[in-house]
């Protein structure tokens, strides 16, 4: 399926952004000049920058032009987070639309990963987060049966798989890992992003004081995503952060 003009304007202008070559408080190229690279009408044009100032990504001055803005979503790596309060403590608004939501049995790797047997039944959701109305992250989550009987009785469009956790459950520890990989043809429709475009793929393992409760994925677009962190070095040493690594 083929990207909209419009996308593929936010597209061009958040990887400018990403590479520095519109840097924050520098103006971006007028939507005459827009309209001329890209061949499309100024509604298109003015669409793209549209959302794009509503992501708080752009700014637009009346008489000056369209400048860029700090930059990208960001959220601390070495917390457990619920992605409606991060995007809603940014003024923006949070959407979910539901891809699949089922239960199955554990494959060899989901099952190592929440160490439970083989075939053992697992809750799996598949939700695409909207931050206003560009796709922010791709989620899978995993979730063992028997931990968590009620998993599916919530409305993931109103209330996220992490927010339901973190509201209902005592979380213990947790386990991330950060790889950079590239978008395919689903990825690529489901953020509305240029295949083969970077991305952020976070996996990360949530314990509770029951047990092992959730193995997720999340995917973000890495032109419009950042992780940040800051933390006093003793919180280093009580994570087990190695201090050469610092």
């Amino acid at each position: 399926m083929s990207i909209p003009i419009y996308k593929k304007v936010q597209n061009y202008i958040l990887e400018k952004i990403e590479n520095n070559e519109y840097g924050e408080g520098e103006q971006i190229p007028t939507e005459q000049e827009l309209s001329q690279l890209f061949n499309a009408s100024r509604m298109t044009i003015n669409r793209a920058i549209t959302e794009l100032s509503r992501q708080n990504i752009l700014k637009r001055i009346q008489g000056s032009g369209t400048f860029v803005m700090p930059k990208k979503a960001s959220s601390q790596p070495l917390t457990v987070v619920d992605i409606v309060g991060e995007i809603e403590n940014r003024g923006n608004r949070h959407r979910a639309e539901i891809i699949a939501q089922k239960l199955l049995p554990a494959s060899g790797l989901v099952a190592k990963k929440l160490e439970v047997p083989i075939e053992s039944t697992l809750y799996f959701c598949h939700i695409i987060h909207f931050e206003n109305d560009l796709p922010l992250a791709v989620e899978k989550r995993y979730i063992p049966h028997h931990l968590v009987p009620n998993f599916f009785e919530q409305d993931f469009l109103k209330i996220s798989p992490s927010g339901f956790l973190l509201k209902n459950y005592d979380l213990t520890e947790m386990e991330h890992s950060i790889e950079a990989t590239l978008a395919d043809e689903t990825l690529s429709r489901y953020l509305q992003v240029e295949l083969g475009s970077a991305c952020l793929d976070i996996k990360r393992r949530t314990w509770s004081s029951i047990g092992l409760i959730s193995y997720a994925e999340f995917i973000y677009p890495a032109a419009r995503y950042r992780l940040h962190s800051r933390m006093r070095v003793d919180e280093y040493m009580r994570l087990g952060i190695p201090m050469d690594s610092i």
